[in-house]
C-alpha cells in the first residue's frame, strides 16, 4: 500500500495547504481502523475548496457548491486524478434563459449574474496525496472561466493519447472544451490544460431551444476514429432539444478540434426532451456502433409521450432512426451495465420512488428491457431497512465491476438466447459488482442537502453488491436474474458514530476508483459540506460474507 495518502492524520490535509482556506475539523466522522469493514473514513479533514468570488454566506468555510466529479489520469502518471464541476444551487429565476413565466411578468433577467457561477476544480493524485492543482495547471480560477456547470467528461478529442475535458453549463451557457496539452518534450513536465476554451457554435432555434444542459456524456457516434459529445437538455415546462456535437478532428486533417451540431440529421424527433437529467453513449446492443441512452423527464414531449429513458440505436451510420423507450417512471438517473449474467447490458433506474432495474434482451425485432423480476418482486424496491432507497430523491449511480473497472474489457453482442446461444453466460470480471446510488436530487439539491439527522437515513448514499457476480449465487440465479443487497459494516455495526456506515452521507456525486494503486477500491465523495474519502478494505466485494 502507498501510505502517504492513507496514513492518518495527512489524509487529504495536503489538499487542503494549497488553498488559503484554514482547514476545519468536524466536518467528517472519526477514523477507525477495522480490518472488517468495506471501507473505513480516510479524510480527516475535507480539502477545503473555497469560492474564490464572494458567495451567500461568506462565513462558509466548505465548499456547499453543487457539485459533479469525474476521474481519470489526465497527466498520465498512473494515477486518479479528480475534475470536479461546480455551481450554484440551482439558478436565479429568469426569464431569459429558463422561460420562467413568472419570472417574465416580473421582469426578472439576470442569465449573466456571477453569483451563480463557480470554477471547475482539478485535483492531481500525486504519489498517493491529492492535491488542490486547479491554479497551476488550469486558469479556471479566472471570473472569466467561472460556470453553472452541472456535469463533466473526460475525453481524448484529437486523438493525441491525452484525455481532454468538456463541461456542461446551464443557464444560457456553451458548453466548453479544454484541451489536454500533454507533458513538454524538453522537461518532460505536464503543461495542464489549454487556457483557451473550444465553445462550439449551437445555433438557437424558435419553439424548441434552450442552453439549460444537465448532462454530457462522449463517444464515436459515426464511426470516424474521433470523439463526439452529446449534451443533455431541458427547459422547465416546455419542451427544448438535446444536442449531438460530431467531432471534426480526423475529417478536417489539420490538427484542429471542430465540432459540428448534426442534432437535426442524425437524430431527427428524437433529440426532443422535457427534462434530460442523464444520458450515455454506449455500445448497448454490442453490434459495433455506438448508441445513445438519454433521459426525458417530468412531463410529456414526442416522440415519447412520457418520461422515459430512451434507447437510440445507431443505425451504423450515425443514424439513429429506431428507439426503445422504458415505461414511465419518473426516471432521473441510470446506470449501464450487466447486472445479471447473460452477455446483454442492462438498465438500473433511479426514480423518485423505487429503483428499477430492467434486463436486456435480444428478440427478433431487436432489443428490449424488461423490468427484472428480483426473488419474484415484480420491480426492484432498494432499501436498506425500511423505506424507499431514495426517499423521494433520486441521484447520481455508478458502478465499478469485479476487476474494478466500469464495463471491464469488450461489451460483448447481445444475442437472442433463444436462436443463438440459450445459455450464454459472460465472464465474472464483467458482472457489476458494486453499485452506489449517491442521494442528492439534481432538480432541488438544495432540498436534499437540507436533511437533518431525523431525516437523513433514507436519503443518505447507499451501496449495494451484486450477488450474481459470486459463482455460487449466479448458478442458483441462472442468466434471467440479478440480486442485489446492501452493503453492511462487520457483523451490522455501523462505522461512524452517529449509527451511519461511512458512505452514508449527503454526496451530490462519488467515484469509487482505486486511489492508491493498492487494489481495493476507494471512493471520492464531494459532499454538500466538503469532500470526504473513504479507504477501500477488502480486495473482493463479491464475495458472500
Amino acid at each position: 500500500m502507498i501510505v502517504k495518502f492513507f496514513t492518518h492524520n495527512s489524509i487529504l490535509r495536503t489538499l487542503g495547504t494549497l488553498t488559503t482556506c484554514v482547514l476545519l475539523t468536524g466536518c467528517v466522522g472519526p477514523f477507525r481502523d477495522s480490518t472488517n469493514a468495506w471501507f473505513i473514513d480516510a479524510s480527516d479533514f475535507p480539502p477545503e475548496i473555497c469560492d474564490s468570488q464572494p458567495s451567500e454566506d461568506d462565513s462558509l468555510k466548505c465548499d456547499r457548491s453543487e457539485k459533479d466529479v469525474i476521474a481519470g489520469d489526465v497527466n498520465n502518471d498512473g494515477t486518479i486524478d479528480f475534475i470536479v464541476a461546480r455551481k450554484r444551487y440551482l439558478s436565479q429565476r429568469d426569464c431569459a434563459f429558463n422561460h420562467d413565466p413568472e419570472a417574465c411578468a416580473a421582469g426578472l433577467s439576470n442569465t449573466t449574474s456571477n453569483v451563480n457561477k463557480r470554477s471547475a476544480r482539478l485535483i492531481l493524485n500525486e504519489a498517493g496525496a491529492l492535491r488542490d492543482r486547479t491554479a497551476d495547471f488550469t486558469n479556471w480560477l479566472s471570473s472569466s472561466e467561472h460556470m453553472t456547470s452541472r456535469d463533466v467528461a473526460l475525453a481524448d478529442f484529437n486523438n493525441d493519447g491525452y484525455l481532454d475535458v468538456v463541461f456542461a453549463p446551464t443557464a444560457s451557457e456553451l458548453p466548453r472544451i479544454y484541451l489536454n496539452r500533454g507533458i513538454n518534450p524538453a522537461s518532460s513536465v505536464w503543461r495542464g490544460f489549454s487556457t483557451t476554451a473550444i465553445v462550439p457554435a449551437i445555433p438557437s432555434r424558435v419553439g424548441e431551444f434552450s442552453k439549460l444542459f444537465c448532462a454530457v456524456t462522449t463517444g464515436d457516434i459515426d464511426g470516424d476514429g474521433d470523439t463526439d459529445i452529446f449534451l443533455s437538455n431541458y427547459r422547465p415546462g416546455l419542451g427544448t432539444a438535446d444536442v449531438l456535437l460530431t467531432n471534426q478532428f480526423n475529417d478536417l486533417g489539420t490538427g484542429s478540434v471542430r465540432f459540428n451540431d448534426e442534432s437535426i440529421a442524425r437524430l431527427g424527433e428524437r433529440r426532443n426532451s422535457a427534462f434530460g437529467t442523464a444520458s450515455r453513449i454506449i455500445d448497448i446492443d454490442g453490434d459495433g456502433d455506438q448508441d445513445i441512452v438519454k433521459i426525458s423527464t417530468l412531463y410529456n414531449v414526442a416522440p415519447w409521450n412520457r418520461n422515459t429513458t430512451a434507447v437510440l440505436f445507431n443505425n451504423g451510420s450515425g443514424m439513429f432512426n429506431s428507439f426503445y423507450a422504458l415505461p414511465d417512471r419518473e426516471q432521473y438517473m441510470f446506470d449501464i451495465g450487466y447486472y445479471n449474467a447473460d452477455n446483454c447490458l442492462d438498465i438500473y433506474e433511479v426514480t423518485d420512488g423505487n429503483d428499477y432495474l430492467s434486463l436486456g434482451r435480444m428478440t427478433d425485432s431487436g432489443m428490449v428491457f424488461d423490468t427484472a423480476i428480483q426473488l419474484d418482486r415484480p420491480s426492484l424496491v432498494t432499501s436498506v431497512g425500511t423505506g424507499n432507497r431514495s426517499d423521494g430523491l433520486g441521484g447520481n449511480i455508478k458502478h465499478v465491476t469485479r476487476d474494478n473497472t466500469y464495463l471491464s474489457n469488450s461489451i460483448e453482442r447481445c444475442t437472442n438466447r433463444n436462436i443463438e446461444m440459450p445459455t450464454a453466460m459472460i465472464e465474472r470480471n464483467k458482472i457489476a459488482a458494486i453499485i452506489g446510488v449517491a442521494p442528492i436530487d439534481v432538480e432541488f439539491p438544495q432540498t436534499s442537502c437540507s436533511r437533518t439527522a431525523s431525516t437523513r437515513p433514507a436519503a443518505d448514499m447507499v451501496l449495494f453488491r451484486n450477488l450474481t457476480d459470486n459463482d455460487m449465487w449466479r448458478d442458483a440465479l441462472g442468466t434471467g436474474e440479478a440480486l442485489l443487497v446492501g452493503v453492511a459494516g462487520p457483523g451490522g455495526t455501523p462505522e461512524d458514530t452517529d449509527g451511519r456506515e461511512v458512505w452514508e452521507d449527503l454526496a451530490h456525486d462519488f467515484e469509487i476508483v482505486d486511489i492508491n494503486r493498492d487494489g481495493r477500491l476507494d471512493i471520492f465523495m464531494p459532499l454538500c459540506t466538503g469532500y470526504k474519502v473513504l479507504e477501500g478494505v477488502r480486495l473482493d466485494f463479491s464475495a458472500s460474507d
